[in-house]
């Protein structure tokens, strides 16, 4: 997603956390775009754009699926899904459904200028994702 977008570290509309639930929830604006490791299942949870009639097909697959709220005098209509799937998303996680996600991501990116909730980003989260040699270092560190 990353990569796919025009968000770095200092974007004030992304938030990366590490809250204490041990979950690595990626936040663009005031919604979850990405929400891995939730619950007991492993469950990774995605964005979903409103209207795209392909949708439906990963709604059906989904182990857990839901609207957001509203927000911004949003149309109801216009409300994302998010969309769970227990155990590896790559089961579910092939290229429609991946452009289907960045489609979402990319709305919430235009919605609105910065997130309420970027007193929580962790930059190291950032380069984590996105510095592979640094990202293999604490990957060791942490299982030696």
């Amino acid at each position: 997603m990353l990569s796919e977008t025009s968000l770095t570290s200092d974007d004030p509309r992304l938030v990366m956390s590490l809250p204490a639930k041990r979950t690595l929830p990626v936040t663009v604006n005031n919604r979850y775009v990405l929400h891995p490791f939730r619950k007991e299942q492993s469950r990774t949870e995605f964005i979903l754009p409103a209207n795209q009639g392909s949708v439906n097909k990963y709604l059906k697959e989904a182990d857990r699926k839901g609207r957001f709220d509203a927000i911004y005098n949003e149309d109801e209509s216009q409300r994302p899904w998010f969309v769970g799937f227990d155990g590896n998303p790559e089961r579910i996680v092939d290229n429609e459904f991946k452009r289907l996600w960045l489609s979402a991501v990319e709305r919430e990116i235009k919605r609105a200028k910065k997130s309420p909730y970027r007193r929580y980003h962790e930059p190291i989260v950032y380069k984590t994702a996105k510095d592979q040699d640094y990202r293999e270092r604490v990957i060791r560190e942490a299982f030696k």
